[in-house]
């Protein structure tokens, strides 16, 4: 019987970051180092709990008082941390009871804070599918681009304001996030249609990648080193909200359901979306 020659892998010019059926290419240039890649699903999967615990504190029927809608008749007999206004990581509250204080937030919590990070959620679960199995890629990547663009379109208003963001760095951070956002999205498209056979469109998708991941988290990572510095000195930013607070953009729209509905629409889309990944792994797709 003749000896069979040996199979010779395609040519790396004919694969395209659309190739379903054999992702080499990719996997060899992104996602080597399995150690980097565990630590990262590891950290954005933290983010990701710590921004759907933020949910149900920012529900319309629970909410903070805000300059706005502060009674300080209420607040002078009743100790309530709603009289505190808008505060950072509210989760830690019930592992540190009152003794936690986070950061003033700024922003209206139902038409801003809900579904900017509802958004967030569901882009780093697109994240973490792209690290973990970086199949059917090209249309992950088309959902993630048009996601990222709303995602920036929505803190342009509250570019404005001095978020947690740019009190701790002493700068317009949040307006810097959202131009190098940009910047990762141009390159995304310019790698999308550009030659998709050549190092150049892959190139270019993969820096979109890293960018947009990058801004994408500088918020929470951001938070987590307030939460480090209360801990370090716990000194709260005082017991009534923030003067700015009710007087941004998203609070002129008056109803909260405005910014609920959409949150629980990528509430939906996110869990679909995992249930989806889900079946596909149990098929060995």
């Amino acid at each position: 019987m003749p000896l069979q020659p040996p199979l010779v892998p395609k040519d790396e010019e004919q694969q395209t970051y659309y190739d379903d059926e054999e992702p080499r290419v990719c996997s060899n240039t992104c996602y080597k180092s399995k150690c980097g890649t565990w630590t990262a699903v590891v950290l954005l999967s933290l983010i990701v709990l710590t921004n759907v615990s933020k949910l149900p504190y920012y529900w319309p029927d629970n909410l903070p008082m805000t300059n706005v809608t502060y009674n300080a008749a209420y607040c002078e007999r009743h100790s309530d941390s709603k009289c505190w206004g808008i505060e950072a990581s509210p989760i830690l509250r019930i592992f540190a009871g009152d003794w936690w204080r986070g950061k003033k937030i700024l922003a209206d919590p139902s038409n801003f804070i809900a579904p900017h990070a509802m958004m967030g959620v569901f882009l780093d679960v697109l994240l973490v599918a792209q690290l973990l199995d970086n199949r059917k890629a090209g249309l992950r990547f088309i959902s993630f681009l048009f996601f990222y663009a709303l995602f920036l379109l929505h803190i342009i208003p509250e570019t404005e304001e001095d978020g947690i963001p740019d009190r701790l760095v002493g700068c317009p951070v949040n307006l810097c996030i959202v131009i190098i956002g940009i910047v990762g999205i141009l390159l995304g498209v310019l790698g999308l249609t550009l030659c998709k056979d050549k190092d150049c469109g892959r190139g270019l998708i993969h820096a979109s990648w890293v960018i947009s991941a990058v801004t994408l988290n500088s918020a929470p990572l951001m938070e987590w080193a307030g939460m480090a510095m209360f801990f370090a000195n716990p000194v709260s930013e005082g017991d009534k909200p923030a003067v700015a607070s009710g007087h941004d953009w998203y609070a002129h729209w008056g109803s909260p359901w405005y910014g609920w509905t959409f949150t629980l629409i990528m509430l939906f889309a996110t869990v679909s979306y995992v249930i989806y990944l889900s079946y596909l792994r149990c098929l060995g797709k």
